[in-house]
């Protein structure tokens, strides 16, 4: 019995002296393996000019073996670069956002809608025409398709929302994409797409985002309260980064959104005063510089633009 009981006693003291806790470090992503006798460190840290990859080994706080190097940031790039080529095709149907990120080796052409089409937008998306596309359509009723001999598949986008892929019998390709949880006026059709082609739509639809005008605007604007100094009065410091930009690219679709936004109280404080130097920048037309108008609030502003509304100009 007593024999028994050393041999355990043993096994638990080399358990604890021989097997390793894990723990992550916020580096960058270097995880430590640590033993009461040894300690081994897979390298992957965050500095100036890249990271510090490879591999560490300590035994008895002494290092033994290290081939640690510096992988520079610039260099990693270059290895992806071709994988971050894209263009961003963002549009607005029926105050609706959609945005969507595009190889730079797939063409894309908008399509010119006549009156007897089911659809208000369509989008071709291509490689070579000849050999097939992908259209993306915005239908004037719900996407329908036929159930018999069809096959689903969901698949999650970047954004994390759902989207279905269809498939039918007999078919080695995807038919269709639906996204009946977000709009389901909306549905993308392959168009005679097989092998690579097929399959690489799949993947850049990850991309795609479909948004309200209205939610676009207001996501907008809380980034833009989060990258700016809240400290700051001066509500032109708030106009210095990407999120008001995206607001201005919006174009003209956005101007008549902003305005019903105001007044249904949805913009107050510093986002409605942006709001109105958005509609000038939009519209370039500068109500103290075209008619000597004066404003320091944005209920001023909408009084004189509502009186005084500058005709659109496109940028």
């Amino acid at each position: 019995m007593k024999k028994k009981i050393i041999i355990i006693g043993i096994a638990l003291i080399l358990l604890v002296l021989l097997v390793p806790i894990p723990r992550h470090l916020k580096d960058g992503g270097t995880v430590e393996y640590q033993a009461l006798t040894y300690k081994i460190t897979k390298v992957h840290s965050l500095v100036e000019n890249g990271y510090d990859k490879g591999l560490k080994v300590e035994i008895l706080g002494q290092e033994i073996f290290s081939n640690v190097s510096q992988e520079k940031e610039e260099n990693k790039k270059e290895e992806n670069i071709e994988l971050k080529e894209e263009n961003n095709y963002s549009t607005i149907i029926d105050n609706i956002v959609l945005d969507l990120n595009i190889p730079n080796d797939w063409k894309y052409e908008e399509e010119k809608i006549k009156k007897d089409n089911p659809y208000i937008f369509a989008l071709k998306l291509f490689k070579d025409e000849r050999q097939g596309n992908a259209t993306l359509y915005y239908y004037k009723k719900d996407f329908g398709y036929c159930g018999t001999g069809r096959r689903n598949e969901e698949i999650i986008l970047n954004n994390g929302e759902k989207a279905e892929i269809g498939y039918y019998e007999g078919d080695n390709e995807w038919n269709d994409i639906s996204f009946y949880d977000i709009d389901p006026n909306i549905a993308i059709i392959n168009n005679g797409l097989i092998g690579n082609e097929a399959d690489e739509v799949l993947e850049f639809i990850k991309t795609f985002e479909i948004e309200k005008l209205t939610n676009f605007i207001l996501n907008n604007f809380n980034k833009i309260s989060e990258v700016s100094d809240k400290t700051s009065s001066n509500p032109y410091d708030y106009m210095k980064n990407d999120y008001y930009e995206n607001i201005v690219n919006l174009g003209k679709n956005a101007v008549s959104t902003l305005e019903t936004m105001y007044k249904n109280g949805k913009l107050t404080g510093v986002n409605a005063y942006l709001s109105a130097l958005a509609i000038q920048d939009i519209t370039k037309c500068n109500l103290y510089e075209k008619y000597g108008y004066d404003w320091s609030t944005a209920e001023e502003f909408y009084k004189l633009w509502k009186d005084n509304n500058c005709s659109y100009k496109k940028r």
